[in-house]
Order: structure tokens, then C-alpha cells, then sequence
């Protein structure tokens, strides 16, 4: 399977060619010939900045004279000028893993490195910058605005910190390069930060994990401008050059990058880091040319995983001969701690079951190690653990490797090769089940193995003041008869009583002294332990207030949803007795529509017994029928204005029902609302 990442291209045939010539071999570039070819590619490199990629999982470089905002986009200057940080940022964005050594510019000579810890000094650690531009000769005014704008948004605003901040100087370009983390990113920062790259910065890297609250941003002033970067993308998984935890799969195995675009890849063991550690101890290596000598290590594919951490740890460990030493024996120590716990019997089946064959394979001949694995642990158990008692684990050691020497041939620098493998798992599973770093692990075997030179240091002690005490009352023939009988031979000669008693105070004397620095040492690492045990206590405190927090939380929502479902239970209850508030408000709507209709009758009425009147009196009727009609009018008055009353106290009702029902309403959304945010908070 090719390791080969799949690169689609829509340009210039002369760029194409420059691409495939300046860009690594992780990448293979495949030129189309129209733009409707990319339709379904996920990684494009295209000249038309109003091409717009369908592929929801793909990536865009955009190389052209005009330059598109928000996307990864440049000119084609920035590739013929053979940038080495522009080809290697669009090798980082395609998803390529990097060497440490392919990590640095060359062209860099200058390096100055702030952190700024307080949004108090902002302006200090801006003029500060100001100050070592202007020395190497770069137009500060450009600088100074952008830099100041951008760490006000940061640090004053934000309040962000710490902030770190880099200078990379080389003759015609000043690379700044910040990273921050806990930061809260949303499209106003984003926005600001654009505001104060101005024109005048020729390339700008805007690297944003949201999930993880953390942003990497660089740009860079060239002293004259030959053109123009701007990478702006968000990341969600973590990056070989970063110093984010990485990602494995269950077998460990580094994936095809053309089946995934962010790949998975493996992390660096504790053994391959000592097996790094132990080819860079066989070179010459100085702080000058350590990348290079760590370039040679032949697994480059575990080069490429490496994070910062490690690669720190690799150089002090072969800068400083101790500190190799240090990890040799924390493996060792750890092991052997593993075999005192265990019965024989068990550390026999986890020694063996911790034999890889897989990573045997190029380092141990097939032949050399026998083929079935669980036969030979059974045949050590048989024939060494049931017939010979095992003290200690260098007895184990050298018992079996005389066997399989013996019985299958195994060289001893092959035996070596497989229990230094098998040694780095069981100190690997220690590391994981712990969750220490190595360096915590190594600090911790250090203070175990002070403290056993110290026991036996002190047994040491012991027995020569007994043997003080006893030459004190012991006569001098007697004294250099024990003393030849102990070593072969008499190293008082002549000398008599007095000069061997001298001789074992200044014995005892130098033991007492070098007991009392080893016992300062002890307290000293044992300090460091205990303070190590209490920032871990305090970890466990805090997820314990957070777990009880999130009981609490969770059972807020409980309530919540009680309450909600109360009221939606008494708007159901409501319902089926009929005094639903929708079906009264139909009912009120419905009655007041039938006042209505009797009140146009009763005016109808009105105006005819009005017409009738006028009527009668222009035509002389009689008294009585006037008299008559007045009381109709009179009447149907009474009921008019009774009616009126009854629709002004319905419409009053009708607004008291509306109003409730909105009460309700906004009281049963707030719940919901509430309650969705518990849910979220919860989850």
C-alpha cells in the first residue's frame, strides 16, 4: 500500500512542473485537463479563484495573481522563489508528516523567543520585538502596528496568557510565529487578527482548533515584497509537529494518507525512544548537528511522529551520557520490580506474551529466534523455573538466555535484542496503567535506585562498624587473622592494632558522610515525588468536584423536566375537561361573534321603530301607538346597552385568556430552553 498522498492540479504546466520538483515524495502531483475534473477530488491545486470544491472532505490551494481571503491562497511567486516554509506549510495542510530535521528553515539564522506571561507587559515585549527588527534592518513601522493590534486583541482583550512569541531572522525576512492556547476563537478574533495583517506582511498562517481552544499564528515581513501567502484553515485532529497528544490505531500501524486526509498515526513507544537514544549514543552527536545525526535514524516514518516533547527528551538523553543512563536503568528497574512482585510462573508468561515478533523482524533473523513462542515459554517453565531457584532478575535473565542459546542457537546479541524489546513493553504498560510521562518515570527510578544503593549501602555500614567494635576488643594477631581469612591475604603487614583500627574509622567515617549526601539526595527526590503524588491528588480532587457538579447539574434538568412535564400535563388535564385555553378562547371568540349579531339585530330594530315613530307622528296616528312604540324603542335600548355590557366583559375575558395563555407559553419554552442547555452542559 503507497504512502503517497493524491494531488490533483488545474495550472500552468511550468508551475506544475516547478510543484513536482520542489515538493517532497510523500506527494504525487497528477495534472487534469479541464476543471471539471476535480468535481470529486479531495486534494486540488487550481489557478481559478472562483472555483469552489464539492467534496465536503476536501482541500483547496488557490495559486494566482489574486488573492482569495478566508482559504489557503498565494501567488505563484511564492513558489518560484522556493520558499521553504511556504512548500512546507502546503505539504502540512495536504496532510504530509514531517521529519524534525525538515521541521526548521535553514535560511533562519536568527532566533529571539518571548513568552509573555501578563497582559501587563504587552508593550514591553512589543518594543522589545521592535528593537531586534530594527537591528537586522526591517521597517518597524509595518511591524509595530500589527504586532501591537494583534496581542491587544490577544492578551488585553482576551486576556490570553501565556503567550509565546518567536523571531526568525534571515536576510530579507522576519518570520513571527505565535502559539496560543486556552483561547475562546470565534469569527470576531478572527476578524481582528485580519485587521491588523496588513498588506505590507507577505505571508500570514492562521492554524485554529476550536475543539481545543488553541491557535497558531505566523506572518512574515520581507524587507521587499515578492509575494503573497495566506494559509487560514481550522484543525481537528492533532499534527506530527505540534506538541498535541496523537492518535493511534489498535495495531499501532501508520495508515494509507490517501484514505485518510488528517492520517491516523502511531505515537512513539518508551522502547523506540530508547532505541533512538542508543543509535544517536553510537555517533558523534553535538547541539549543532544533532538533527542531522537523528536525520540518519533509518525508521523515518517514526522520525515523522515524534512531537516536541520527545525530541527534547532524545537530545538531552544523548547530549548528556547520565541521562541516557538514566532511561536504561529506569527500564531495567522497573522490570526487575515486576519480577519481585510477580511468582516466577507470571513473570514468565508476561516476559514471553511481551515478545513482538512483528518489530523482531528487522532487527532478529527469522532463524535465529525459535518460531513457536508459547512452546519456549513453556519450555523455560519446565526446565528452568521447576528445577533451579531464581533469586533475583539477572538470574532469570542469564538461565534463559544459556537455554535458548544452548538449545536453538540464539547469538546473545540477538537474546539482547529481544529482551531489550520485551523489557521497553512491560515498562510501556507501567507507563500507560500510571499515566506518568517518561520524565516522571525516570525521576521516580531514580529516587528507587537511590534508595536501594542507600539500604545497601547502610547494610554495608553496618557490618564495618561491627567490625570496629570488634577489632577495638579483638588483639592485634587476632584482628590480622580475621582479616587474612576474610581477603586471602593480610593488608596490615606491619602495621599493627592501632593502624587498622585507624584505618576502619576512616572507613567508617567516609560511609557516614556518603550516607548523609545519599540521604540528602533521597529527601531531595523524595520531595519531588511527594510533590508529584500531591499535583496528582489535586487532579483527582477536581475531577471529583466535577463529577459532583455534574450530578448536581444532572439533577437540575431532573426537576426540569418534572416541572415541564407538569405543565404540559395540566394543559392535557385542562383539555379533556373542557377548559382547554385554546377551546376557550374559540368559545369566548364564538359568543362574542352571536352578541354581536343580536346587537346589529337589536340596532336594525331600533332604527325601525325610530322610522315607524317619525312616521306616525307625520301621519297623526293616535297616542296609544306612539305611546306604544316609545316602549318598544325604550326596549330594545335597554337590551342594546345590556348587550354592550355583555361583549365589553366577554372581550375582557377573552384578553385575560390571552394573556395567560402567552404566560404559559413563554413559561413552557423558558423550561424547554432550560432544559436543552442542562442537557448540552451534561453531555
Amino acid at each position: 500500500m503507497s504512502n503517497r498522498i493524491e494531488v490533483y492540479t488545474f495550472i500552468d504546466q511550468e508551475l506544475f512542473e516547478k510543484l513536482s520538483e520542489l515538493m517532497c515524495e510523500d506527494l504525487n502531483f497528477t495534472q487534469v485537463e479541464s476543471i471539471e475534473e476535480l468535481s470529486d477530488k479531495r486534494n486540488i491545486i487550481v489557478n481559478d479563484t472562483s472555483y469552489k470544491n464539492s467534496n465536503p472532505m476536501g482541500r483547496v490551494v488557490y495559486i494566482s495573481e489574486e488573492i482569495k481571503s478566508g482559504v489557503v491562497s498565494l501567488t505563484p511567486d511564492a513558489v518560484y522563489t522556493e520558499n521553504s516554509f511556504i512548500l512546507n506549510e502546503i505539504e502540512n495542510y495536504f496532510g504530509v508528516l514531517q521529519t524534525p530535521k525538515n521541521r526548521t528553515f535553514p535560511q533562519f539564522t536568527k532566533v529571539k523567543q518571548y513568552k509573555i506571561l501578563s497582559r501587563f507587559s504587552v508593550g514591553y515585549y512589543c518594543d522589545l520585538a521592535n528593537l531586534k527588527a530594527h537591528e537586522n534592518s526591517f521597517d518597524i513601522e509595518k511591524l509595530s502596528v500589527g504586532l501591537q493590534g494583534i496581542l491587544n486583541a490577544i492578551v488585553l482583550k482576551r486576556q490570553c496568557a501565556p503567550v509565546e512569541l518567536e523571531m526568525l531572522f534571515s536576510d530579507e525576512e522576519l518570520l513571527i510565529n505565535m502559539k496560543i492556547s486556552s483561547i475562546f476563537v470565534d469569527d470576531e478574533l478572527i476578524n481582528e487578527i485580519y485587521r491588523f495583517i496588513s498588506s505590507d506582511f507577505s505571508y500570514l498562517c492562521l492554524r485554529i482548533n476550536r475543539k481545543k481552544g488553541k491557535m497558531d499564528l505566523r506572518f512574515s515581513l520581507q524587507k521587499k515584497k515578492s509575494y503573497i501567502a495566506r494559509f487560514d484553515y481550522e484543525v481537528n485532529s492533532s499534527r506530527a509537529n505540534s506538541s498535541e497528544e496523537l492518535v493511534k490505531d489498535s495495531s499501532e500501524r501508520i495508515v494509507d494518507h490517501s484514505n485518510y486526509h488528517d492520517p491516523i498515526i502511531k505515537k512513539a513507544s518508551l522502547k523506540e525512544l530508547k532505541r533512538i537514544v542508543d543509535f544517536l549514543s553510537k555517533r558523534e552527536v553535538s547541539q549543532d548537528d544533532f538533527l542531522d545525526n537523528l536525520e540518519a535514524y533509518p525508521d523515518k516514518e517514526m522520525l515523522k511522529v515524534l512531537v516536541d516533547d520527545e525530541i527534547e527528551f532524545i537530545k538531552k538523553s544523548v547530549l548528556n551520557k547520565e541521562k541516557a543512563e538514566s532511561l536504561k536503568e529506569a527500564i531495567r528497574l522497573t522490570v526487575t520490580n515486576s519480577f519481585n512482585e510477580q511468582s516466577r510462573e507470571e513473570f514468565n508468561e508476561n516476559f514471553f506474551n511481551k515478545v513482538d515478533r512483528q518489530t523482531l523482524k528487522d532487527l532478529v533473523k527469522a532463524e535465529n529466534w525459535p518460531i513457536d513462542n508459547d512452546a519456549l515459554k513453556e519450555e523455560v517453565k519446565n526446565k528452568i523455573l521447576n528445577e533451579r531457584e531464581l533469586e533475583t532478575y539477572n538470574d532469570y535473565l542469564n538461565s534463559v538466555q544459556g537455554y535458548v542459546e544452548e538449545t536453538y542457537n540464539v547469538p546473545k546479541e540477538d537474546f539482547e535484542t529481544v529482551k531489550d524489546g520485551v523489557e521497553g513493553n512491560i515498562a510501556e504498560e507501567v507507563l500507560e496503567k500510571t499515566g506518568k510521562s517518561v520524565e516522571q518515570f525516570i525521576r521516580e527510578s531514580e529516587y528507587y535506585a537511590m534508595k536501594e544503593k542507600v539500604a545497601r549501602m547502610s547494610h554495608l555500614f553496618d557490618k564495618m562498624q561491627a567490625e570496629l567494635e570488634k577489632a577495638k576488643q579483638t588483639p592485634a594477631l587476632e584482628v590480622q587473622d580475621v582479616l587474612v581469612e576474610e581477603d586471602g591475604q593480610s593488608p596490615l603487614g606491619a602495621m599493627g592494632e592501632q593502624r587498622a583500627i585507624q584505618d576502619l574509622e576512616e572507613k567508617v567515617k567516609q560511609l557516614s558522610k556518603e550516607l548523609e549526601i545519599k540521604g540528602d539526595s533521597i529527601e531531595v527526590m523524595s520531595q519531588k515525588v511527594d510533590a508529584a503524588n500531591l499535583s496528582a491528588a489535586e487532579d483527582k480532587q477536581e475531577l471529583s468536584l466535577a463529577q459532583q457538579k455534574l450530578k448536581e447539574e444532572i439533577l437540575k434538568v431532573e426537576d426540569l423536566e418534572k416541572e415541564l412535564a407538569k405543565f404540559k400535563g395540566d394543559t392535557s388535564n385542562t383539555s379533556g375537561t373542557g377548559e382547554d385555553l385554546e377551546t376557550k378562547l374559540k368559545d369566548a371568540n364564538i359568543e362574542i361573534k352571536m352578541y354581536k349579531q343580536r346587537l346589529k339585530f337589536a340596532q336594525s330594530q331600533i332604527q325601525t321603530l325610530e322610522k315607524a315613530k317619525k312616521a306616525a307622528a307625520a301621519g297623526g296616528a293616535n297616542n296609544k301607538k306612539i305611546a306604544h312604540l316609545e316602549k318598544l324603542m325604550d326596549k330594545q335600548n335597554k337590551l342594546k346597552s345590556k348587550m354592550e355590557t355583555e361583549i365589553s366583559s366577554l372581550k375582557k375575558d377573552n384578553h385575560k385568556i390571552n394573556q395567560e395563555n402567552k404566560i404559559l407559553s413563554n413559561k413552557i419554552k423558558d423550561l424547554e430552553r432550560k432544559l436543552n442547555n442542562k442537557n448540552k452542559s451534561a453531555a
